[in-house]
């Protein structure tokens, strides 16, 4: 706030210097203006700083028009709002602005096509009959498909308060990442195959679990 500010006085200090020659020179000239009467050259004077100041406010409110658009652009694209358009003017600063508007654009379409992905992959792990469970470094739930929530008896609303200890699945977070051993849960028992893998979401390490039930599989084989 305090580098804009200065910015700020900069520009109107050197729009005011800029316009002071010809302020002087109009004022020097209708002081030598002998038919004029005083009164009148006084009102002339007043008018002419007064016109001055008008242009130079003008002028830095359109120089800095488009500038503090493009900042409320930019802070809405921080938000996640990437909504919000503006109108671009000809000139370097417009094209900033119309710059700022289709970066916005872009950052939409990328959101959209995020959101559909992640539609797809949810309905994908929805679909497959092996567990697949994520937690963060803090070993908190953050993910857990239908075949998941079934086997440990939760419901999504415990995605996110829950972790790994009170699904006693803190021994799977360490150890060897791929292991084969007889496990009982809430949802079932059996000898359950488990691969674990970590991942990065949002700059934070995270793990996920594949957990499939082989009984199934074994009694298939032996028979």
């Amino acid at each position: 706030m305090a580098k804009e500010t200065s910015f700020e006085r900069t520009v109107l200090l050197r729009a005011t210097l800029m316009a002071t020659p010809g302020l002087v020179l109009a004022c020097v000239a209708v002081q030598y203006a002998e038919s004029w009467a005083t009164w009148v050259k006084i009102l002339t004077v007043l008018a002419v700083i007064a016109a001055t100041v008008f242009f130079i406010s003008r002028f830095v409110q359109q120089l800095f028009y488009p500038i503090n658009t493009a900042t409320n652009l930019l802070e809405a694209l921080r938000e996640g709002d990437y909504t919000l358009r503006a109108s671009a003017r000809p000139g370097a600063l417009g094209t900033l602005v119309a710059k700022v508007n289709l970066l916005a654009e872009t950052l939409k379409s990328e959101r959209l096509r995020a959101q559909e992905a992640s539609a797809l992959l949810n309905k994908v792990l929805d679909e497959v009959d092996v567990s697949v469970l994520a937690f963060d470094e803090d070993a908190v739930l953050r993910l857990a498909n239908k075949s998941a929530l079934a086997l440990f008896r939760i419901g999504a609303r415990d995605i996110g308060t829950i972790n790994a200890h009170d699904m006693a699945l803190a021994e799977f977070l360490g150890g060897s990442p791929e292991r084969v051993e007889p496990h009982g849960f809430p949802g079932g028992q059996g000898r359950f195959e488990v691969h674990r893998r970590t991942f990065r979401d949002r700059g934070r390490e995270h793990q996920l679990l594949v957990m499939s039930d082989m009984t199934r599989a074994l009694r298939e084989e032996e028979r």
